[in-house]
Formats: structure tokens, sequence, C-alpha cells
């Protein structure tokens, strides 16, 4: 009789550009429920930032970088679940219970779904548990409107977290909550600050596998999909670059070098992220989404002491023609102000 082999569960964690899911994540890890949780971030750009943010999974973490799952990463993420299964079964990293994979704000779920699915050893292997789905209180209305990626995002969920409670008017937040449930009629919401979910709510919601239901995409409107057969295509106006900033800068020189740069791109600039070292403060994560900076964030330790100063920017543009001006824009900000060469 051959034996009966567990299923690790699988959870997939998505969510438009600058919605929150990285703090969710990082307060999900420092619970009890998540603390045995092995980590596959994506990233789009060339620089990943989203690694440096996480802690508590150093061991157990996998970065696929400058690329979407979504589309042509997708084989890298079966060849990388395959990685972290092998290594469990000979104990080359710790035991953990479960698998929580960060997508790109871009991501489409269902190709991700359907990749892992078709690939042998890890539909044998792995069990998916369901898709949480991170919406920000403050962007959505905006982004629900203008990218089809977020609304795809929003009705594969089976769970959809409205963030930045403490951000938002509670009638702003009703209003969002409304028009989710056009999208998703049966996914359970919880709106929360700072990225602060029980881990229980989030487990009930996700108990039984609900995320089968939801394995083959469903088509909407002027979204693009990947079914097994076909090939996914990401909106061709999504461009992201890099600027390294290679020293430490002054807190207030970086703000108004940031508010410079939204200045010339507007709402042209999707989402900025990066770390950077502060003079006499030291490194710190630099976060924007569409016009709004959000605090400068401490960061203890690097986990690579190597790492460079870097932004990541993630902007709209037309043509790549109108891409490489929205990026000469950016370093010629942030060189005027800071008195770097970006």
């Amino acid at each position: 009789m051959t034996a009966r082999i567990d299923r690790i569960p699988v959870i997939l964690l998505t969510g438009f550009l600058g919605s929150g899911k990285t703090t969710v994540l990082q307060h999900l890890l420092q619970t009890e429920a998540f603390a045995d949780t092995a980590l596959v971030i994506n990233e789009l750009g060339d620089v990943a930032v989203d690694q440096e943010l996480v802690r508590g999974a150093s061991e157990t973490m996998r970065l696929l970088e400058n690329g979407c799952i979504c589309c042509g990463r997708s084989n890298d993420l079966a060849a990388t679940l395959g990685e972290l299964f092998w290594d469990r079964l000979h104990r080359r990293v710790p035991r953990f219970a479960r698998v929580v994979i960060e997508s790109t704000g871009l991501a489409d779920p269902g190709p991700v779904l359907d990749t892992l699915a078709a690939d042998p050893l890890v539909a044998e292997r792995f069990a998916w548990q369901g898709v949480v789905c991170t919406v920000d209180a403050t962007e959505a209305a905006r982004t629900l409107d203008k990218r089809p990626e977020s609304a795809r995002q929003v009705a594969m969920a089976d769970v959809l977290l409205v963030t930045k409670r403490d951000r938002a008017e509670p009638s702003r937040i009703a209003e969002l909550q409304r028009t989710l449930r056009t999208l998703n009629a049966t996914a359970p919401q919880h709106v929360v600050a700072n990225g602060e979910v029980a881990p229980a709510l989030l487990l009930e919601a996700l108990h039984g596998n609900p995320g089968a239901r939801r394995a083959t995409s469903v088509p909407l409107p002027g979204v693009g999909h990947r079914s097994r057969a076909g090939a996914h295509a990401h909106d061709p106006g999504i461009h992201t670059f890099t600027v390294r900033i290679d020293q430490a800068v002054g807190r207030a020189e970086l703000r108004a070098a940031l508010d410079a740069v939204l200045a010339r791109c507007g709402r042209d600039l999707l989402r900025a992220k990066g770390i950077l070292a502060l003079r006499h403060e030291g490194d710190v994560a630099v976060q924007v989404v569409g016009t709004t900076c959000y605090p400068l964030a401490p960061l203890p330790e690097r986990t690579d002491a190597a790492c460079t100063g870097h932004l990541v920017f993630i902007v709209a543009a037309a043509d790549r023609a109108s891409a490489r001006a929205r990026e000469a824009e950016a370093r010629a900000s942030i060189a005027s102000v800071l008195g770097v060469t970006a």
C-alpha cells in the first residue's frame, strides 16, 4: 500500500502595486500560526526590495526577480517550489508547514494557479489553500477603474483585505466594499490597518482549499490572461527602472528629491520603493504609492551587507520613448536635489 502524502498548503498573496502585501506578510510572519512558513517573493524590478523588508523566514525564502510569475517566470515558480520541497525533505532547510507566494502588483492570479496545477510534481506535493488579495482603501477606487489587473486580482480572491484603514474615511471604505462585492460576492472582506490581520481569520476562510474552485482563469473585460495553452500579456504601458544611490543622503533632501520626482512624473508614477542609507540614521525603506510618500521606515539591518542604495520605479507610459522620458525626468530630479549621479 502506498503511504499517504500530506500535501503542503500554498497561499497566493496578491494585490495591486502598493496595496500593502509586504506589510501584511511582515505581520503574519510574527505570529505563531505563520512562524513555520516558507516564502516565495516575486518582484518586477532588477533589484530586490521586498526580501529586505521581510524578516523571519530567511532560510526558506526564495526570490524570483525581474519578471512576473504569471507570464515568463511561471516555470521558475514551479521549479522553485520543487526545490523547496526537496530541501525540506532532505532537511537542508527548517521544516515548514505552508508556503506563501507574494506576487508582483501586476500579476494575474489565474495563470499562476494554472501553472502549478499543470506541473506534476507541484500538483502532487502542494495543495492550493487559496488567494488572499490586498486592496488599498486610499487608491483602489482609481486603480480598479483604470487598471484591469487590479480588478482581476479582486475577482479571483478567496479573501479580501482592505488595507490602510487608518488613512481612509469610513464612508470611503464602505463605498469601496460595495464595489468589491460587485466584483467578488463570495470572498469575505476584512478591513485592516498596518497589515494587522488575525491569522485565524485567514486560515478559517481558506480552510478546505477553496482556491481550487478558481484554478481556471475567468476572463474579465480588458484583462489579458493565460490558460494552459496560451500566453499571458501584461499591459505594455507598464515600465520599471532602478536608480542606484551609493552614498548616504539627508532625510530632508531625500524627501525633497521624491517630491521633485512626483512633481515631474505626476500620475504616471504608479509605485516607487527602495532602501537607502540616511546620514547619521542608517538604512530606511522608502515607499511611494501613486502621489503619496509614506514615512521612512528604519531597517535594523540588511540581509545583504553589500547591498547598495537603490530606488525601483514603476511607471505608466504609452510607449518606450515616453517611459525613457519619465526615467530621465526622475533621474534628473534626484540628481539635482541630492547632488549625486542617478
